[in-house]
């Protein structure tokens, strides 16, 4: 091999990072999940503002603050679920190269053990940032779920009691 190489020309074994690989997959595809939660949720509420807002029976309305407010907070819930769980696949994408950049470090030639380790410690790092970020995401969609449940629950008992 030439002294000094570019890390892009150090080949790679595929063994030393298949399984890393897929399970970022899988990771990835827990959190597309919830990133299509939280925007079915953003779209229920969307179809729910648009259906109050184009009623014309007066009492079929956002009129509460009360249910405004929880339902409000529900769509911003739902918002910020989506945000984090697209912050979490980038996070899983950056530390995934983080850990190709480590491994071509160590198989270059000479190899270069400070830069492997500096992107194994910026691995570790975003490693942990992508799990918090893959948590709080699943907490906001629970707390979006309830609060659009909530929500609705109050409009629909205002809406009974009015009849």
């Amino acid at each position: 091999m030439v002294q000094n190489a570019s890390l892009g020309e150090v080949g790679v074994p595929e063994q030393n990072y298949k399984a890393d690989l897929e399970l970022m997959d899988r990771c990835q595809a827990y959190s597309a999940e919830l990133v299509r939660l939280a925007l079915l949720g953003v779209a229920g509420l969307g179809y729910l503002f648009v259906q109050l807002a184009s009623s014309k029976n007066p009492l079929v309305s956002l009129k509460d603050p009360v249910a405004a407010l929880i339902l409000f907070l529900s769509i911003l819930s739902f918002l910020l679920s989506t945000l984090l769980g697209l912050l979490h696949r980038y996070n899983c994408w950056e530390a995934f190269w983080s850990h190709v950049r480590s491994i071509r470090c160590i198989k270059a030639e000479p190899p270069r053990l400070e830069d492997a380790r500096q992107s194994s410690m910026y691995r570790n790092t975003i490693l942990k940032r992508s799990s918090k970020y893959l948590w709080r995401s699943a907490m906001l969609l629970w707390l979006g779920g309830i609060l659009f449940v909530l929500g609705l629950g109050i409009l629909v008992f205002k809406w009974f009691s009015s009849v």
